[in-house]
Protein backbone atom coordinates (compact mmCIF):
# COMPACT_ATOMS: atom_id res chain seq x y z
CA UNK A 1 0.00 0.00 0.00
CA UNK A 2 1.98 3.43 -1.06
CA UNK A 3 1.97 6.35 1.71
CA UNK A 4 -0.82 8.54 -0.78
CA UNK A 5 -3.65 5.32 -0.27
CA UNK A 6 -2.55 5.21 3.43
CA UNK A 7 -3.00 8.93 4.03
CA UNK A 8 -6.37 9.25 2.19
CA UNK A 9 -7.49 6.24 4.55
CA UNK A 10 -6.56 7.84 7.75
CA UNK A 11 -8.34 11.72 5.82
CA UNK A 12 -11.76 9.66 5.59
CA UNK A 13 -11.61 8.09 9.48
CA UNK A 14 -10.57 11.79 10.86
CA UNK A 15 -13.73 13.11 8.99
CA UNK A 16 -15.81 10.47 10.31
CA UNK A 17 -14.95 10.65 13.26
CA UNK A 18 -15.60 14.22 13.52
CA UNK A 19 -19.26 14.27 11.73
CA UNK A 20 -20.13 11.17 13.69
CA UNK A 21 -21.44 11.61 17.10
CA UNK A 22 -21.39 9.44 19.51
CA UNK A 23 -21.77 8.85 23.31
CA UNK A 24 -18.70 7.72 25.28
CA UNK A 25 -18.98 5.78 28.73
CA UNK A 26 -16.84 5.03 31.16
CA UNK A 27 -15.33 1.23 31.92
CA UNK A 28 -18.41 -0.66 33.26
CA UNK A 29 -18.70 -1.78 36.73
CA UNK A 30 -20.57 -5.27 37.93
CA UNK A 31 -23.34 -5.03 41.29
CA UNK A 32 -24.17 -8.35 42.93
CA UNK A 33 -27.01 -9.43 44.70
CA UNK A 34 -25.72 -12.32 46.86
CA UNK A 35 -28.60 -15.24 48.07
CA UNK A 36 -28.39 -13.67 51.56
CA UNK A 37 -29.12 -10.58 50.22
CA UNK A 38 -31.93 -11.71 47.98
CA UNK A 39 -33.47 -14.13 50.86
CA UNK A 40 -34.18 -10.73 52.86
CA UNK A 41 -36.65 -9.37 50.11
CA UNK A 42 -40.34 -8.93 50.39
CA UNK A 43 -42.47 -7.53 47.88
CA UNK A 44 -46.19 -8.34 47.93
CA UNK A 45 -48.68 -6.86 45.44
CA UNK A 46 -52.46 -7.55 45.61
CA UNK A 47 -54.94 -5.42 43.39
CA UNK A 48 -52.77 -2.54 43.06
CA UNK A 49 -51.24 -2.50 46.90
CA UNK A 50 -47.87 -2.84 46.99
CA UNK A 51 -45.87 -3.97 50.61
CA UNK A 52 -41.93 -3.98 50.22
CA UNK A 53 -39.28 -4.30 52.31
CA UNK A 54 -35.33 -5.18 52.07
CA UNK A 55 -35.49 -4.36 48.54
CA UNK A 56 -32.34 -2.33 48.01
CA UNK A 57 -28.76 -3.41 47.89
CA UNK A 58 -25.55 -1.46 46.98
CA UNK A 59 -27.35 1.38 44.68
CA UNK A 60 -30.19 -0.65 42.87
CA UNK A 61 -33.58 -1.07 44.06
CA UNK A 62 -36.41 -3.28 42.61
CA UNK A 63 -40.49 -2.08 43.16
CA UNK A 64 -43.71 -4.20 42.49
CA UNK A 65 -46.79 -3.05 40.63
CA UNK A 66 -49.83 -4.02 40.12
CA UNK A 67 -52.79 -6.69 40.83
CA UNK A 68 -50.82 -10.15 41.74
CA UNK A 69 -47.24 -10.69 42.33
CA UNK A 70 -45.19 -11.52 45.05
CA UNK A 71 -41.14 -11.83 45.70
CA UNK A 72 -40.08 -13.45 49.10
CA UNK A 73 -37.05 -14.27 49.16
CA UNK A 74 -35.12 -16.15 47.07
CA UNK A 75 -38.51 -16.68 44.86
CA UNK A 76 -40.47 -14.51 42.63
CA UNK A 77 -43.92 -15.38 41.54
CA UNK A 78 -45.74 -12.78 38.74
CA UNK A 79 -49.22 -13.13 37.49
CA UNK A 80 -50.58 -9.69 37.06
CA UNK A 81 -47.90 -7.39 38.07
CA UNK A 82 -44.54 -5.98 36.88
CA UNK A 83 -41.15 -5.43 38.72
CA UNK A 84 -38.55 -2.42 37.90
CA UNK A 85 -34.94 -2.19 38.87
CA UNK A 86 -33.65 1.11 39.50
CA UNK A 87 -30.30 2.34 39.83
CA UNK A 88 -29.84 5.23 42.04
CA UNK A 89 -26.02 6.10 39.34
CA UNK A 90 -24.88 4.62 36.89
CA UNK A 91 -26.86 3.18 33.90
CA UNK A 92 -28.21 -0.66 33.77
CA UNK A 93 -26.62 -2.29 30.68
CA UNK A 94 -27.77 -5.64 31.63
CA UNK A 95 -28.84 -8.05 34.80
CA UNK A 96 -28.86 -11.84 35.04
CA UNK A 97 -30.59 -13.54 37.45
CA UNK A 98 -29.88 -16.91 38.71
CA UNK A 99 -31.90 -19.66 40.07
CA UNK A 100 -32.11 -23.30 40.76
CA UNK A 101 -35.55 -23.35 38.14
CA UNK A 102 -37.48 -20.70 36.15
CA UNK A 103 -41.22 -21.37 34.47
CA UNK A 104 -42.71 -19.37 31.64
CA UNK A 105 -46.19 -20.04 30.19
CA UNK A 106 -44.76 -17.25 27.18
CA UNK A 107 -41.74 -16.01 25.63
CA UNK A 108 -40.05 -13.98 27.10
CA UNK A 109 -40.36 -9.80 25.88
CA UNK A 110 -38.95 -6.09 26.81
CA UNK A 111 -35.13 -7.59 25.67
CA UNK A 112 -35.73 -10.46 28.35
CA UNK A 113 -34.40 -13.84 27.21
CA UNK A 114 -34.51 -17.32 29.03
CA UNK A 115 -31.43 -19.59 29.10
CA UNK A 116 -31.78 -23.33 27.33
CA UNK A 117 -30.93 -24.87 30.78
CA UNK A 118 -33.59 -22.85 32.14
CA UNK A 119 -31.30 -21.32 35.17
CA UNK A 120 -30.56 -17.90 33.86
CA UNK A 121 -33.12 -15.12 33.23
CA UNK A 122 -31.10 -12.24 31.36
CA UNK A 123 -32.01 -8.48 30.30
CA UNK A 124 -29.53 -6.41 28.11
CA UNK A 125 -29.92 -2.98 26.22
CA UNK A 126 -28.89 0.34 25.82
CA UNK A 127 -27.84 1.93 29.20
CA UNK A 128 -30.74 2.87 31.05
CA UNK A 129 -31.82 4.22 34.99
CA UNK A 130 -34.70 1.82 35.18
CA UNK A 131 -35.33 -1.68 33.33
CA UNK A 132 -38.37 -3.16 33.84
CA UNK A 133 -39.83 -6.99 34.14
CA UNK A 134 -43.43 -7.29 32.71
CA UNK A 135 -46.24 -10.30 33.72
CA UNK A 136 -46.59 -11.27 29.53
CA UNK A 137 -44.46 -14.51 30.30
CA UNK A 138 -46.63 -15.57 33.68
CA UNK A 139 -42.98 -15.61 35.59
CA UNK A 140 -41.82 -18.52 38.28
CA UNK A 141 -38.35 -17.99 39.32
CA UNK A 142 -37.55 -20.39 42.29
CA UNK A 143 -34.85 -20.72 44.69
CA UNK A 144 -32.32 -17.35 43.36
CA UNK A 145 -28.70 -17.88 44.10
CA UNK A 146 -27.66 -14.11 42.69
CA UNK A 147 -28.49 -11.62 40.97
CA UNK A 148 -25.92 -9.51 38.75
CA UNK A 149 -25.94 -5.89 37.10
CA UNK A 150 -23.99 -4.57 34.75
CA UNK A 151 -23.49 -0.85 35.07
CA UNK A 152 -22.06 1.38 32.70
CA UNK A 153 -21.16 4.79 34.20
CA UNK A 154 -22.92 8.10 32.22
CA UNK A 155 -21.72 10.17 29.75
CA UNK A 156 -19.85 13.58 30.45
CA UNK A 157 -19.62 16.45 28.96
CA UNK A 158 -18.49 19.97 28.28
CA UNK A 159 -20.15 22.92 30.34
CA UNK A 160 -19.11 26.45 28.73
CA UNK A 161 -20.01 29.73 30.62
CA UNK A 162 -19.42 33.07 28.43
CA UNK A 163 -19.65 36.84 28.83
CA UNK A 164 -22.19 38.95 27.30
CA UNK A 165 -19.69 39.56 24.07
CA UNK A 166 -18.56 35.58 23.78
CA UNK A 167 -15.58 35.63 26.31
CA UNK A 168 -15.26 32.36 28.33
CA UNK A 169 -15.91 32.99 31.77
CA UNK A 170 -15.46 29.62 32.84
CA UNK A 171 -15.03 26.14 31.25
CA UNK A 172 -16.78 22.74 33.34
CA UNK A 173 -15.38 19.62 31.49
CA UNK A 174 -16.56 15.79 32.64
CA UNK A 175 -19.62 16.81 34.08
CA UNK A 176 -21.66 13.75 34.15
CA UNK A 177 -24.88 13.40 31.80
CA UNK A 178 -28.12 14.42 33.99
CA UNK A 179 -26.33 16.60 36.23
CA UNK A 180 -27.01 20.16 36.88
CA UNK A 181 -23.65 22.48 36.01
CA UNK A 182 -23.27 25.46 38.50
CA UNK A 183 -21.21 28.35 37.71
CA UNK A 184 -18.53 29.09 40.34
CA UNK A 185 -16.40 32.04 38.90
CA UNK A 186 -16.95 36.06 39.58
CA UNK A 187 -20.72 37.45 38.50
CA UNK A 188 -20.29 38.36 35.08
CA UNK A 189 -20.44 42.73 34.27
CA UNK A 190 -21.33 44.61 31.54
CA UNK A 191 -19.85 48.34 31.30
CA UNK A 192 -22.03 50.95 32.12
CA UNK A 193 -22.75 52.89 29.07
CA UNK A 194 -24.20 56.83 28.45
CA UNK A 195 -27.66 55.95 29.29
CA UNK A 196 -27.79 52.16 30.96
CA UNK A 197 -26.52 50.65 33.63
CA UNK A 198 -26.24 47.06 33.73
CA UNK A 199 -27.03 43.96 36.70
CA UNK A 200 -26.24 40.16 36.10
CA UNK A 201 -29.89 38.76 35.72
CA UNK A 202 -29.20 34.66 34.74
CA UNK A 203 -27.92 32.54 31.90
CA UNK A 204 -29.46 31.85 28.87
CA UNK A 205 -30.66 29.33 28.11
CA UNK A 206 -32.04 28.33 31.53
CA UNK A 207 -29.38 25.88 33.59
CA UNK A 208 -31.35 22.52 33.40
CA UNK A 209 -29.69 18.87 34.02
CA UNK A 210 -26.88 18.33 31.14
CA UNK A 211 -27.54 16.05 27.95
CA UNK A 212 -24.92 16.86 25.63
CA UNK A 213 -21.97 19.74 25.06
CA UNK A 214 -23.63 23.22 26.03
CA UNK A 215 -22.67 26.76 26.53
CA UNK A 216 -24.47 29.14 28.68
CA UNK A 217 -24.48 33.08 28.05
CA UNK A 218 -24.66 35.94 30.64
CA UNK A 219 -27.79 37.88 30.61
CA UNK A 220 -28.03 41.71 32.04
CA UNK A 221 -31.18 43.69 33.25
CA UNK A 222 -30.69 47.31 32.16
CA UNK A 223 -31.68 50.40 33.87
CA UNK A 224 -31.89 53.64 33.31
CA UNK A 225 -29.27 56.57 34.52
CA UNK A 226 -30.49 58.95 36.22
CA UNK A 227 -27.95 61.50 34.58
CA UNK A 228 -30.51 60.58 31.64
CA UNK A 229 -34.04 60.64 32.89
CA UNK A 230 -35.59 63.42 31.56
CA UNK A 231 -39.52 65.10 31.74
CA UNK A 232 -41.61 62.51 30.30
CA UNK A 233 -39.78 59.91 30.59
CA UNK A 234 -41.95 56.81 31.63
CA UNK A 235 -40.01 54.41 34.48
CA UNK A 236 -41.80 50.62 34.00
CA UNK A 237 -42.94 48.28 36.96
CA UNK A 238 -40.10 47.49 39.02
CA UNK A 239 -37.58 49.81 36.61
CA UNK A 240 -34.62 51.05 38.82
CA UNK A 241 -33.72 54.51 38.95
CA UNK A 242 -30.05 54.81 39.78
CA UNK A 243 -29.13 58.02 40.88
CA UNK A 244 -28.72 60.28 43.50
CA UNK A 245 -32.21 61.82 44.83
CA UNK A 246 -32.79 64.56 47.20
CA UNK A 247 -34.55 64.49 50.44
CA UNK A 248 -37.44 66.95 49.40
CA UNK A 249 -39.63 67.21 46.56
CA UNK A 250 -40.31 63.57 45.70
CA UNK A 251 -44.41 63.29 45.73
CA UNK A 252 -44.98 59.58 45.68
CA UNK A 253 -46.88 59.20 48.94
CA UNK A 254 -48.10 55.90 49.27
CA UNK A 255 -45.89 53.68 47.46
CA UNK A 256 -42.76 51.48 48.32
CA UNK A 257 -39.37 52.65 47.04
CA UNK A 258 -36.72 50.49 47.48
CA UNK A 259 -33.49 51.20 48.57
CA UNK A 260 -30.00 50.00 46.58
CA UNK A 261 -26.50 50.73 47.11
CA UNK A 262 -24.09 49.84 44.55
CA UNK A 263 -26.95 47.45 42.94
CA UNK A 264 -27.43 45.55 45.59
CA UNK A 265 -30.69 45.85 47.46
CA UNK A 266 -30.41 47.85 51.42
CA UNK A 267 -33.88 48.35 52.33
CA UNK A 268 -38.18 49.70 51.72
CA UNK A 269 -38.80 52.49 52.35
CA UNK A 270 -42.79 53.57 52.52
CA UNK A 271 -42.59 57.33 51.07
CA UNK A 272 -45.68 59.13 53.20
CA UNK A 273 -46.03 62.56 51.37
CA UNK A 274 -42.35 64.05 51.95
CA UNK A 275 -40.87 61.65 54.18
CA UNK A 276 -36.91 61.88 54.05
CA UNK A 277 -35.47 59.56 51.88
CA UNK A 278 -31.30 59.51 51.76
CA UNK A 279 -28.80 60.57 49.93
CA UNK A 280 -26.72 59.07 47.79
CA UNK A 281 -28.88 55.77 47.58
CA UNK A 282 -30.61 53.68 44.93
CA UNK A 283 -34.58 53.93 44.08
CA UNK A 284 -37.08 51.99 42.23
CA UNK A 285 -40.43 52.33 41.82
CA UNK A 286 -42.46 49.60 42.42
CA UNK A 287 -45.11 50.74 39.43
CA UNK A 288 -45.25 52.30 37.06
CA UNK A 289 -44.52 55.80 36.87
CA UNK A 290 -43.57 59.27 34.66
CA UNK A 291 -41.57 61.79 35.19
CA UNK A 292 -43.52 64.95 35.70
CA UNK A 293 -40.04 67.10 36.92
CA UNK A 294 -36.58 66.64 36.65
CA UNK A 295 -34.01 68.89 37.26
CA UNK A 296 -29.94 68.49 37.53
CA UNK A 297 -27.11 70.57 39.71
CA UNK A 298 -24.49 72.49 38.13
CA UNK A 299 -22.02 70.28 40.30
CA UNK A 300 -23.01 66.62 39.63
CA UNK A 301 -23.10 64.44 41.24
CA UNK A 302 -22.02 66.93 44.23
CA UNK A 303 -25.29 68.61 44.08
CA UNK A 304 -28.06 66.15 44.42
CA UNK A 305 -30.79 66.03 41.67
CA UNK A 306 -34.53 66.84 42.07
CA UNK A 307 -37.37 64.59 40.74
CA UNK A 308 -41.19 64.21 40.84
CA UNK A 309 -42.43 60.96 40.14
CA UNK A 310 -46.60 60.46 39.31
CA UNK A 311 -47.76 57.21 39.01
CA UNK A 312 -49.35 56.00 35.94
CA UNK A 313 -52.77 53.55 36.13
CA UNK A 314 -55.07 51.91 33.51
CA UNK A 315 -58.56 52.85 32.91
CA UNK A 316 -60.81 50.79 31.58
CA UNK A 317 -64.39 51.62 30.21
CA UNK A 318 -66.89 49.09 29.80
CA UNK A 319 -70.81 48.82 28.78
CA UNK A 320 -72.88 47.76 31.30
CA UNK A 321 -72.79 43.57 30.48
CA UNK A 322 -68.94 44.11 31.13
CA UNK A 323 -68.04 44.39 27.51
CA UNK A 324 -64.67 46.15 27.53
CA UNK A 325 -64.93 49.35 25.34
CA UNK A 326 -62.03 51.50 25.60
CA UNK A 327 -58.92 51.10 28.09
CA UNK A 328 -56.74 53.72 28.20
CA UNK A 329 -52.99 52.59 29.49
CA UNK A 330 -50.40 55.02 31.62
CA UNK A 331 -52.81 57.64 32.71
CA UNK A 332 -51.04 60.29 35.02
CA UNK A 333 -52.31 60.18 38.48
CA UNK A 334 -54.25 63.51 39.18
CA UNK A 335 -55.73 63.87 35.78
CA UNK A 336 -59.24 63.24 34.98
CA UNK A 337 -60.15 60.45 32.40
CA UNK A 338 -61.95 60.73 29.24
CA UNK A 339 -63.58 58.00 27.24
CA UNK A 340 -62.76 58.37 23.75
CA UNK A 341 -65.32 55.83 22.11
CA UNK A 342 -68.38 55.63 20.15
CA UNK A 343 -71.44 56.17 22.70
CA UNK A 344 -72.39 53.27 24.54
CA UNK A 345 -75.68 51.22 24.00
CA UNK A 346 -78.12 48.97 24.78
CA UNK A 347 -80.69 47.15 22.87
CA UNK A 348 -84.26 48.00 23.46
CA UNK A 349 -86.82 45.24 24.74
CA UNK A 350 -90.86 45.39 24.63
CA UNK A 351 -91.06 47.60 27.12
CA UNK A 352 -88.74 50.21 27.57
CA UNK A 353 -85.77 51.90 25.20
CA UNK A 354 -82.02 52.99 26.57
CA UNK A 355 -80.48 55.90 25.95
CA UNK A 356 -77.09 56.18 27.35
CA UNK A 357 -76.60 58.23 30.84
CA UNK A 358 -73.04 58.49 32.11
CA UNK A 359 -70.72 56.21 33.88
CA UNK A 360 -70.34 54.94 37.10
CA UNK A 361 -68.99 55.09 39.51
CA UNK A 362 -68.77 58.88 38.66
CA UNK A 363 -65.58 59.77 36.94
CA UNK A 364 -62.73 61.57 38.94
CA UNK A 365 -59.35 62.48 39.14
CA UNK A 366 -57.02 59.40 38.58
CA UNK A 367 -55.65 58.34 42.00
CA UNK A 368 -55.51 54.58 40.73
CA UNK A 369 -56.72 51.29 38.50
CA UNK A 370 -60.35 51.96 38.01
CA UNK A 371 -62.99 50.40 35.66
CA UNK A 372 -66.07 52.49 34.71
CA UNK A 373 -69.48 51.26 33.44
CA UNK A 374 -71.81 52.41 31.31
CA UNK A 375 -75.04 53.36 32.49
CA UNK A 376 -78.41 53.86 31.05
CA UNK A 377 -81.80 55.51 31.52
CA UNK A 378 -85.02 53.51 30.44
CA UNK A 379 -87.74 55.05 28.56
CA UNK A 380 -91.45 53.12 28.67
CA UNK A 381 -92.50 52.16 24.91
CA UNK A 382 -95.72 54.25 23.97
CA UNK A 383 -97.85 51.81 21.64
CA UNK A 384 -99.62 54.44 19.21
CA UNK A 385 -102.81 53.15 17.48
CA UNK A 386 -104.30 56.22 15.49
CA UNK A 387 -102.43 59.05 13.55
CA UNK A 388 -104.25 61.81 12.47
CA UNK A 389 -102.37 64.71 10.39
CA UNK A 390 -99.28 63.28 10.69
CA UNK A 391 -99.51 62.70 14.86
CA UNK A 392 -99.63 59.51 16.54
CA UNK A 393 -101.93 59.08 19.27
CA UNK A 394 -102.34 56.39 21.98
CA UNK A 395 -106.27 55.79 21.42
CA UNK A 396 -108.71 56.34 18.21
CA UNK A 397 -110.82 58.74 20.80
CA UNK A 398 -107.16 61.43 20.96
CA UNK A 399 -107.13 61.31 17.30
CA UNK A 400 -110.73 62.27 16.64
CA UNK A 401 -110.71 64.90 18.95
CA UNK A 402 -108.08 66.61 17.61
CA UNK A 403 -109.56 67.00 13.78
CA UNK A 404 -113.12 67.32 15.33
CA UNK A 405 -115.30 70.14 16.11
CA UNK A 406 -117.97 70.56 18.46
CA UNK A 407 -121.15 72.21 17.28
CA UNK A 408 -123.66 73.89 19.56
CA UNK A 409 -125.08 70.40 20.49
CA UNK A 410 -121.48 68.98 21.59
CA UNK A 411 -121.28 66.91 18.60
CA UNK A 412 -118.22 66.32 17.13
CA UNK A 413 -117.48 67.01 13.48
CA UNK A 414 -114.67 65.77 11.58
CA UNK A 415 -113.14 68.21 9.65
CA UNK A 416 -109.63 66.05 8.53
CA UNK A 417 -108.50 62.33 8.42
CA UNK A 418 -107.75 60.21 10.75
Amino acid sequence: MNLKKVLSILLVAVMLLTVIPFTAFAAETTVTWTASEINGIYIGVCDGYASEYGNSFNGITVNGSGNDLSWMGTNIRIGDGTLTFTSSGDNISSIVISAHGILMMNDPTGGWSLSNDYSKFSWSGTPAKSVTLSDDAFLHIDDISQIEFTLASAASYTVTWQDEDGRTLETDTDVAEGTTPTYDGATPTKATDEKYMYFFSGWSPEVTAVTGDITYTAQFDKQVVGLYLLKGDVVDKDETIRFPLVTRGNEFSGHVLKVYLDGELVKSVEVQGASSIEPDRYYTTTQKCIVSQFSKGSTWPTVYNTIYLTSLHTVTWQNEDGTVLETDTDVEAGTIPTYDGATPTKPDDAQYTYTFAGWTPEVTAVTGEATYTATFTAVPVVNYVAEANGVKYESFDEALRAISTVNAKGQFLANGTV
